[in-house]
């Protein structure tokens, strides 16, 4: 049994546009395998087996050593901290003077109000800027600018 070589291309062209309808890169990378599978069966038409071999070599290849970087280019990863991870080491301002062992004090930050404690026990006056140091449960732990 033999595959002409542009069965090869028309997997490899059916592949990159399914691709278009769904995310991730795998049928493009598989799709371009394809491709590249078709062109090394021009030349050796007749071997079968060592197409499927180029063909499962050239995706995982492809897979491995292209999608990463593909998908950094297109979409880079720049995580941000999501929730309250988010606002550790951001700028606050006391709305509600900060005591240690009171609930009251309330800080805003990115525009949102939290109950906060200031991290040295010392009060923090109302109007203070401070900085978010971490997140204990529902209230934040701050220190003055």
């Amino acid at each position: 049994m033999q595959i002409e070589f542009y069965y090869w291309f028309i997997l490899g062209v059916t592949l990159m546009i399914m691709e278009l309808f769904t995310p991730g890169f795998f049928l493009l990378l598989t799709g371009i395998a394809a491709c590249f599978t078709g062109a090394i069966a021009y030349f050796i038409p007749d071997i079968l087996w060592l197409q499927w071999i180029i063909f499962g070599v050239s995706t995982i290849l492809a897979l491995v050593l292209l999608r990463k970087y593909i998908l950094n280019k297109i979409v880079p990863i720049n995580t941000v901290a999501a929730n309250v991870g988010g606002l550790i080491g951001k700028t606050a301002v006391v709305i509600n003077k900060i005591q240690a062992e009171s609930l009251k004090g309330q800080v805003r930050v990115s525009g949102e109000v939290w109950i906060a404690k200031p991290s040295d026990g010392k009060p923090i006056e109302k109007n203070e800027e401070v900085i978010v140091e971490g997140v204990s449960g529902t209230k934040l732990i701050v220190r003055r600018k």
